[in-house]
């Protein structure tokens, strides 16, 4: 396939398009019925997509072999597979279009995603604890502390070297809960925006195995990152005796606010790429999606909180205003 035909398949006019299909079916090209089916999959225009079903068969009656276009020539509109990754090389067969993840391992992923975060708010949390045990630990053991009037602080020791592990693995499958069910609500609002607010092509599964490396990636590099990064700033603050000192532990904190700053923006671009690569667009789509499923969000929330409120209102402003609560 020639530049100039496949300008014209690209190109926004209906008639360029139809020029595009015409000159296509005349081209000789080997890959002539793979290309129909994909475009028959995208295009929008019922007039287009019926001359695309009308080329097909007429190519593939001069056509011996059985090609991709069959199952087009026993349903014109049937559901059809991709073959062709029409945005990339001409001739090249890609699995750009092929999406064959499973809900089991979309659901692998979430499980994993969810070990993974846990994983990180456990061992956060059990530093956490450590640091703060010792800090007790040392006002408990200094000669200036008084047993007989500071009861609670050694009260407060002891528990948390006892409740310490339980604490951690608590808060550690409580996040992971809550991070599962992040992840499956999240990209399934990306899922709707990306299907029917920007047409895209792709299924629930694929975008919840394709966002799963770069979200993991994500999540421990920045817990990396966050924990040399608190360990160099405390450390600098605790050991600092003088104003430099101080001024270059805080330069230090904010050179650290900009390294995942830095981070953030490289790992959304990452993740819009792989959004868009689930659903046949490009990255800048991809972005939009992640954009749009945020006002989606802000929008349900601020629903909710109004809706709320209104209720909270109607109950309690019932007996001064004189009407019926909304729910009893």
């Amino acid at each position: 396939m020639n530049s100039e035909i496949q300008s014209l398949l690209k190109s926004p006019l209906a008639e360029d398009r139809k020029r595009g299909v015409e000159m296509l079916a005349q081209s000789g090209d080997p890959d002539t019925l793979q290309i129909l089916s994909a475009l028959h999959k995208r295009e929008r225009d019922v007039e287009i997509k019926q001359l695309i079903v009308e080329v097909g068969k007429a190519v593939k009656r001069q056509d011996d072999a059985r090609g991709s276009f069959g199952s087009m020539i026993d349903d014109s509109y049937g559901e059809l597979p991709d073959y062709y990754d029409f945005d990339d090389k001409p001739k090249r067969k890609s699995k750009f279009y092929e999406d064959d993840t499973s809900w089991a391992t979309a659901l692998m992923d979430v499980g994993l995603y969810g070990l993974v975060t846990g994983g990180a708010a456990f061992i956060m949390m059990m530093f956490f604890i450590f640091v703060l045990g010792n800090i007790f630990q040392e006002i408990v053991n200094s000669p200036t502390f008084n047993p007989t009037g500071d009861v609670r602080m050694a009260q407060i020791a002891d528990s948390l070297s006892s409740l310490g592990l339980s604490l951690a693995l608590f808060y550690g499958v409580l996040t992971a809960i809550f991070s599962m069910v992040f992840y499956v609500i999240w990209l399934g609002i990306v899922h709707l925006m990306a299907t029917y607010a920007l047409s895209g092509h792709g299924s629930y599964p694929g975008v919840l195995h394709r966002a799963f490396i770069p979200m993991v990636t994500w999540i421990i590099v920045s817990f990396v990152v966050g924990a040399v990064g608190g360990y160099v700033t405390f450390s600098s603050l605790a050991n600092a005796t003088t104003l430099d000192q101080i001024e270059a532990a805080n330069a230090a904190n904010g050179l650290m606010s900009l390294v995942n700053l830095v981070m953030l923006v490289g790992f959304s671009f990452w993740l819009s790429a792989k959004i868009g690569e689930n659903y046949r667009f490009g990255t800048s789509k991809g972005c939009v999606s992640i954009i749009l499923s945020y006002v989606a969000i802000f929008v349900v929330a601020c629903g909710c909180i109004f809706f709320f409120s209104f209720v909270i209102a109607s109950v309690f402003q019932a007996p001064t205003l004189g009407f019926i609560p909304l729910f009893f």
